[in-house]
């Protein structure tokens, strides 16, 4: 074989690997291209999903839908299991109705903390006090109580004020008690002081401000875990006090009326 011949095999060797190659390139681009056109399902918002909102809510609301859409449009990180990706989620980001639904913007459910207990009407509120107020030590959260005020009204002549007692709230859940330790707090000559986070109604909260604020005294109440029931709702003054089963004759005896 001639140097020259030689040299022409090699050329066309050369030719035909550079043309296995290039059909190989055009091959897998054009698949490429058709897989990424390719339409595939996922899940969007049906309707917008708000911060906070529990990932169990997202699936009873059905408020996920399936659309086609191709496969280059795929959001990274889309849920593509919602019964398994959702469970003890919550939403940390808004989705928008149309959105893919996408694992990045849920969490766990302990990052949110006493918010997934608030939805509707339900308001968080703060109470501070000394420890015979809040039962230090013997509140926890998840338990329920009732809160109990004595305030003093003005009938605005400067004179006459009277002075009741009564249970302002019932049956609210403490979402979370803070301060130092109860013990410490209860036996402490200084009294000490801590707080409760009360879960209320928005309405229950104007209650809760007015004898927080101008209340005599105010204090908790825990209620019984189960089978808690509630007397008929009454109001306790000075003289309900001192007249409840006595005898009226007994009652002007010792105010001095008998003499």
């Amino acid at each position: 074989m001639t140097y020259r011949v030689r040299n022409i095999l090699i050329a066309v060797a050369l030719a035909v690997v550079a043309g296995l190659l290039t059909l190989f390139y055009v091959t897998s681009y054009k698949k490429h291209v058709d897989s990424q056109q390719q339409s595939v399902a996922v899940l969007v918002a049906k309707k917008d999903i708000p911060a906070g909102t529990l990932g169990s809510a997202v699936l009873s609301g059905h408020m996920l839908t399936t659309v086609h859409v191709s496969r280059k449009a795929v959001v990274h990180g889309v849920v593509t299991d919602p019964k398994k990706q959702l469970v003890n989620q919550i939403a940390t980001q808004g989705t928008y109705q149309g959105e893919q639904v996408t694992s990045r913007r849920f969490g766990p459910v302990v990052e949110a903390g006493i918010r997934t207990q608030l939805k509707g009407t339900f308001r968080a509120v703060q109470l501070a006090g000394d420890p015979n107020q809040l039962l230090a030590g013997v509140v926890h959260p998840g338990d329920h109580v009732d809160v109990v005020g004595v305030m003093d009204v003005d009938f605005g002549n400067g004179s006459t004020k009277l002075t009741f007692a009564r249970v302002v709230i019932r049956d609210v859940l403490v979402l979370r008690t803070s301060g130092t330790s109860a013990a410490a707090k209860v036996t402490g000559p200084g009294g000490g002081s801590g707080a409760l986070i009360l879960r209320v109604t928005d309405n229950q909260s104007q209650k809760l401000a007015l004898v927080y604020k101008k209340g005599v005294y105010w204090a908790v109440e825990l209620r019984p875990s189960i089978n808690d029931a509630d007397s008929p709702a009454s109001v306790e003054t000075p003289w309900t006090l001192l007249s409840d089963g006595i005898d009226r004759s007994k009652i002007s005896q010792a105010l001095g009326g008998g003499r």
